[in-house]
């Protein structure tokens, strides 16, 4: 499929495994586990070994239809499917670093990520700093002291935004590293802007149904090789199934996320002129000028403070019709959650309000459903906590 197509396009075509003799549409479910050997006669390879598939803890054709369309629309040479998004980025970190290394890492990430770094990670030999997204931004740190930088495009559940496009030309020895899974393939493409490898949780906006966990990790070939290689050793390779239905669910991708951008602006929109506090990067404040350059869409996630006890804030979520309460986002429907309680629950209280979490904070995935049918239930469940 040519680069010249739009990735609206190629999010349909790219990666489809059609067998004319059968006349499919869609590639097939391979549930296979193992797979002839040797297989001389076989004209699909299973790419990062170059070799006939054999055992699908190595690839899988499935598996591997849905990486060549998820390479397509990130602009990338190459990428592989994980079991969920943490297991994409351990198996990621794990291929880059050695013991050592350092590693630079944003200090508001999503609070499974943090944990992972700060305690695994720096357990294995390998340093591992943090700093704050503005430090990241203005670039306030030695960048020849790390092999490698980690950082969220869109940090959650604060949504400040990462200047992916200034660290890209301010380390350029560094090996540049993102989570890109709030932002989605639709409003951002992060090698685009210079970085190495991009990360997502394709159990958020890639399949946006909330009915199946995988990861997804994009690059240069040589890079994806060798975290091909780790996949098989620490098998966390998604399965054929999930790669089945993200297949699919993908192919809605840009219709949901272009939706569900428009609705969250106009809804953050809406609460900010109500008084509250808003995070959203759509918003004029001190991030907006660069989720301006680096964002193509502002995302459908927004978050808000109430200002008041745990309590109250429990009673507001529980007062809701239509959002219901559920940790995730980039869904269909609309979900709320309060990172205090799920996200960052792995992070010492005292640390999550230094960056930003609080018993108050809000953070609202915005769905599919009509946009003032949202807001009037954000409202009315406002009028039941003053």
């Amino acid at each position: 499929m040519v680069k010249r197509l739009s990735p609206e396009t190629r999010v349909i075509h790219e990666g489809e495994m059609v067998n004319p003799e059968i006349g499919n549409i869609h590639t097939p479910l391979f549930g296979d586990s193992v797979f002839l050997y040797p297989n001389d006669k076989s004209k699909i390879i299973d790419k990062p070994r170059e070799l006939p598939f054999i055992y699908s803890r190595l690839g899988n054709p499935t598996v591997q239809s849905l990486e060549e369309k998820y390479a397509s629309i990130e602009n990338a040479e190459s990428a592989l499917a994980f079991s969920s998004g943490m297991s994409a980025i351990s198996t990621t970190i794990l291929t880059v670093l050695k013991p050592g290394h350092r590693l630079l890492a944003v200090s508001g990430l999503y609070g499974q990520t943090l944990d992972l770094l700060q305690n695994d990670i720096a357990n294995l030999g390998i340093k591992v700093d943090f700093t704050d997204i503005d430090s990241i931004n203005s670039i306030n740190f030695d960048t020849k002291k790390y092999k490698a930088i980690f950082v969220e495009s869109i940090i959650n559940p604060t949504l400040e935004v990462a200047d992916l496009i200034k660290l890209s030309k301010e380390a350029p020895d560094a090996i540049k590293i993102v989570d890109a899974s709030m932002a989605s393939p639709v409003n951002q493409n992060p090698i685009d802007l210079g970085f190495d490898l991009v990360i997502h949780s394709a159990t958020k906006y890639i399949s946006g149904m909330d009915d199946v966990v995988g990861g997804l990790v994009a690059g240069p070939r040589n890079l994806i090789r060798e975290i091909a290689a780790k996949r098989k050793a620490f098998g966390t390779i998604m399965d054929p199934y999930t790669a089945h239905v993200i297949g699919k669910n993908i192919k809605t991708m840009y219709l949901r996320v272009n939706r569900q951008n428009e609705s969250a602006y106009f809804i953050a929109t809406e609460l900010k002129k109500m008084g509250l506090k808003v995070n959203y990067p759509g918003l004029k404040n001190k991030y907006y000028e660069i989720a301006k350059n680096n964002l193509k869409g502002f995302s459908g996630v927004i978050s808000f403070d109430l200002g008041v006890d745990y309590e109250r804030s429990q009673k507001f979520m529980d007062s809701l019709k239509i959002i219901k309460k559920a940790p995730t986002f980039g869904g269909v429907e609309s979900l709320i959650t309060l990172p205090w309680e799920t996200s960052h629950t792995y992070i010492p209280p005292e640390q999550r309000r230094r960056i930003g979490i609080t018993e108050s904070l809000l953070r609202v995935s915005i769905g599919i459903e009509d946009k003032q049918d949202i807001l009037n239930d954000l409202k009315n469940s406002l009028k039941k906590i003053k």
